[in-house]
């Protein structure tokens, strides 16, 4: 942009205003006022603020790193919990997860998008590169699987094996027969 230039012609001990930025701009930075020196070493003066003139005075624009943009990471997860060790981010930003389920379940998968609902790629180390948009961090939970063996230990032949989930109910088969012996329930240790 073009520096605002102002043309009063003052005497020595007038007050003066000083000017705003006018159409200056720095891609990246933030105006933060104007300064006696080149290299900001001198003093400050805020735009609109005044001062007494006593010689000519040039003054420079002073900037201030703007902070970059930040997005919003969102963790969802049903059957157990995910973090990401940030709430917000700036394009750019490694963002790391930790996952853990809860009683019965393990963990599956990340399933990691941008707000348009495209996949955003998570990789062994549980990390991703924050995209310039919002994100919602999710990790996929699976029930847990069990077997469950009824076995009659030696007298008569196996009876039956069962596959159930996490918190389901087991139904026990029928009972069992073998010559000899009376059947005498099920024990979950072997010899009882």
């Amino acid at each position: 942009g073009t520096a605002p230039t102002d043309s009063t012609q003052y005497t020595i001990g007038a007050t003066v205003t000083v000017m705003d930025k006018g159409d200056l701009e720095k891609t990246g930075y933030t105006f933060a006022g104007w300064n006696t020196a080149a290299d900001g070493s001198g003093t400050d003066y805020a735009a609109g603020s005044t001062f007494t003139i006593s010689e000519t005075v040039t003054l420079y624009a002073k900037w201030t790193e703007a902070p970059a943009e930040t997005y919003s990471i969102t963790n969802t997860a049903e059957h157990g919990t995910v973090t990401a060790n940030k709430t917000k981010a700036a394009a750019g930003e490694i963002i790391s997860l930790t996952e853990a389920a809860e009683t019965g379940y393990h963990f599956a998968n990340w399933n990691v998008t941008n707000s348009t609902g495209g996949d955003i790629s998570v990789d062994a180390s549980n990390n991703f590169v924050m995209p310039a948009e919002d994100v919602n961090a999710g990790a996929i939970f699976e029930i847990n699987t069990y077997a469950v063996n009824f076995s009659m230990m030696g007298h008569g032949t196996q009876v039956v094996n069962k596959s159930v989930t996490h918190g389901s109910t087991v139904t026990k088969p029928a009972d069992p027969t073998a010559d000899g012996f009376t059947f005498g329930g099920w024990y979950n240790e072997a010899g009882c």
